[in-house]
């Protein structure tokens, strides 16, 4: 509203510092996008089902949103490596809900980012694909900065670059910076809705 921004929260409105969005809004910009072709999203799949669609796409690539890795022992502490891994990228799919939805995602992408460094983890994760019948894809050594992370939106918006609100905004800055601060490099990806 006159070109400043606002917040509601618990039934207060907030406005939010000028300097503050510019400043979130250049760093979201600066965050790549990837350029590769995903299939588009069909209204009625649900996102287990667009993954299955998005591996057959995507040739050669391996679904791992099935595959659950306990780390760090006690209960609760299964981390889901990625949705699918394909070329080195590892890819994290989530449909736009709002603000809480996509902070699950973008915090989700940087705890299996730090999860994949580990030796016990990656072990356990190859174990459950040899089990399942799945080639061993995962190169040993393993080097953070051979692999990209894409955090892919499902989105009803069309733009190259997922629109998102502000507070989600602020959300992948800090998590994209960590995530490159693992050596791996990080980008977006906007997954178009064929509604």
């Amino acid at each position: 509203l006159n070109e400043k921004q606002y917040c509601l929260n618990n039934g207060k409105w907030y406005r939010i510092d000028n300097a503050f969005v510019a400043s979130i809004n250049r760093q979201y910009a600066s965050i790549d996008v990837c350029d590769t072709d995903f299939a588009e999203y069909v209204n009625d799949e649900t996102e287990d089902e667009y993954n299955t669609t998005l591996g057959e796409f995507l040739q050669g690539s391996h679904l791992l949103h099935t595959y659950k890795v306990a780390i760090g022992g006690g209960q609760g502490n299964n981390i889901e490596p990625c949705d699918l891994l394909w070329n080195n990228k590892l890819i994290h799919v989530k449909k736009n809900g709002g603000s809480s939805v996509l902070s699950h995602l973008f915090n989700q992408a940087l705890v299996a980012g730090q999860a994949w460094l580990d030796a016990g983890f990656r072990s356990q994760l190859r174990q459950k694909m040899l089990d399942a019948g799945e080639p061993d894809c995962i190169s040993e050594p393993f080097r953070s900065s051979e692999y990209e992370i894409i955090i892919a939106i499902i989105n009803k918006f069309q733009d190259e670059r997922p629109k998102i609100p502000f507070f989600s905004k602020v959300a992948i800055c800090f998590v994209s910076t960590n995530i490159k601060n693992l050596g791996y490099r990080v980008k977006l990806k906007n997954i178009k809705r064929n509604d």
